[in-house]
This record gives structure tokens, sequence and C-alpha cells, in this order.
């Protein structure tokens, strides 16, 4: 997996062996000018990192950007939940790519039962009826999702260094083959 950016919400958890374990979750603000973020999961989920496999990441912001050992996306009671085992090297294949999605860039998800393509694979997602969204996802090339705004689709290429660069772009299906 690789990691284009992450959901608002960063806590950490210690454990009685002495090991600590970071999670990523989606949130969103309490109001359009408050500063604390809160989760309020329409979808639960998150993305956990074992600390000690990272000994070289001093912020969240470390791990952007980077390639991941992950097992499934496994639920666990009522949560979905991500494993990032160990960092990859440049030359592992990625076979799939983790972003955020927010509204207040591509508007509003109504989560039917076509809102996305079949291969994307839902993390987390916070957000309330008719507000702010935050939805965490793995995608692919060419997957898509469907807002109040249209049709959007993930463009992946590579650079020749083999760095991959993750855009979604909106799209007319008339125009382009999306898969059902």
């Amino acid at each position: 997996m690789y990691c284009q950016n992450f959901g608002s919400i960063w806590f950490n958890k210690s454990y009685e062996s002495g090991l600590t374990a970071w999670f990523n979750t989606t949130g969103i603000r309490r109001t359009n000018t408050s500063s604390r973020i809160r989760r309020n999961w329409t979808f639960q989920g998150s993305v956990r990192f074992n600390a000690n496999l990272f000994p070289w990441v001093r912020t969240p912001s470390d791990l952007v950007g980077k390639r991941y050992f992950c097992h499934e996306l496994e639920p666990v009671g009522d949560e979905m939940r991500l494993l990032c085992a160990a960092p990859a090297n440049r030359f592992h294949r990625i076979d799939a790519f983790l972003v955020c999605v927010n509204s207040d860039d591509v508007g509003f998800i109504s989560k039917g039962s076509s809102w996305k393509s079949k291969l994307i694979r839902l993390i987390a997602a916070s957000g309330g009826v008719g507000g702010r969204q935050e939805h965490l996802l793995l995608v692919n090339n060419k997957t898509w999702i469907e807002t109040e705004q249209g049709y959007w689709m993930w463009n992946i290429q590579y650079s020749r260094s083999g760095r991959p660069r993750v855009e979604l772009v909106p799209v007319d299906p008339e125009i382009e083959e999306l898969e059902r």
C-alpha cells in the first residue's frame, strides 16, 4: 500500500508490554471556526502503525508518501481495521493507495448502492447528514466516487524513479467508461 494522505484524527495507545501503536481515522470539526476535531463516525475504522517498527517517524507527516506492507482490511467488531505492518522499499509493488477524501474538496457523498466503484474499500467515514464529511479509502487507478458535484476518478501515474503521483480528477461518466 502507498499512503497519499491520512484522516484528521491521530491517537496512540500504549500497552503493558511497552509497545505503542499509532492510529489514524476520520473526523470533522465541531464548527466552521473550531479547532477541535471529533470522530463523528458514520462508518467506524482505523489505520494502525506499531511504533517500534517505524523508529524514523517523528510526526505523522513522516508517514505520508511511503509504501507499507499491510494486512488485509479486517472487520473487528463494528470497526474496520488496517494494520500497516512494516515499511516497504520503493521496489515493492503498490496494490492500493490510502487516500482521505473531504467533502469540502469534492462535495457531499450520498452513500447509496453505487457511490463508489467496486474496487474501492472504505476504511472509515465521519460526518453528518448534509454537513461536512471525511472518508478514508483504499483506491486503485481509474477507480471512482460519485458526489453531489459529479463523478471523480483517481488518476495514478508513476515518475521514472517509481514514485506515484495520485490525483483525484472530475470526470464525465458519459465520456469515461466507469466500471460499475
